[in-house]
């Protein structure tokens, strides 16, 4: 993935001074300061990201897409307030005590937790054992440790190509219409839960429920994700 600085802010410009047809208002024009600020982090970091994603046999435009709703929808007042609960609560209690979105993928613990564990399991995610190998064995400091990860921008990029392989391996016979359609599924079982079946995820591929949980004027999560996915495409190597 490859951007032009110049041709790059053209596009912004002409994407938030305008709608996008996608059936409702653009998030990226409704939100533009926010989307414009979360583009910039995959500018600003797109060889770490590129670098990881290569090493991972991920597409790193694809999959950066699924998670820039995320990074625009970004608090960082209220990550430092979940992050301290999830110290205090998830990391000395458990998941059942505490379980909150962290970081600027909006990672929860118990995502990072079936991944690692998913990645032990299943031979098709071997690449991936590395994330449940922790060199310390008390419960609280793995927990405490998976936490750090999860804010780390490798780590977290770590897990989500392994999410990326998984839904692959998972949904292997799964065909799509298209490359949207297809992102658009990801996306949805990023947002809602890669553990759902097929009829769910397509289900929820269609109500808006971003950034508010359902409130008016919400947004399909996924069809978020089209609209990063044809900013980002614009300058994919």
């Amino acid at each position: 993935m490859l951007f032009n600085s110049r041709l790059y802010f053209i596009l912004l410009i002409v994407l938030f001074g305008t709608q996008l047809s996608f059936g409702q208002s653009s998030y990226v024009h409704v939100f533009s300061k926010q989307s414009q600020l979360a583009l910039e982090h995959i500018q600003h970091h797109q060889t770490t990201y590129d670098t990881i994603c290569k090493k991972r046999a991920c597409p790193p435009t694809f999959l950066l897409s699924v998670v820039l709703p995320e990074i625009a929808n970004y608090n960082g007042f209220m990550d430092v307030l979940e992050t301290r609960s999830s110290e205090v609560f998830y990391a000395q209690m458990g998941g059942d005590y505490a379980n909150f979105s962290l970081g600027l993928f909006q990672m929860k613990p118990s995502f990072a937790e079936q991944l690692e564990k998913a990645a032990m399991e299943q031979e098709e995610l071997s690449q991936f054992k590395f994330l449940s190998y922790y060199q310390i064995k008390d419960s609280v400091e793995i927990r405490e440790t998976r936490i750090a990860r999860i804010k780390d921008l490798e780590w977290r990029t770590e897990y989500l190509c392994c999410f990326y392989h998984l839904v692959s391996n998972r949904f292997k016979n799964v065909k799509f219409n298209s490359e949207y359609e297809k992102l658009k599924f990801y996306a949805t079982a990023y947002n809602h839960g890669f553990d759902c079946d097929e009829a769910n995820i397509r289900k929820w591929m269609n109500i808006a429920f971003f950034p508010n949980s359902g409130a008016e004027n919400d947004f399909i999560y996924g069809q978020v994700s089209i609209e990063f996915y044809k900013i980002l495409s614009q300058y994919e190597e």
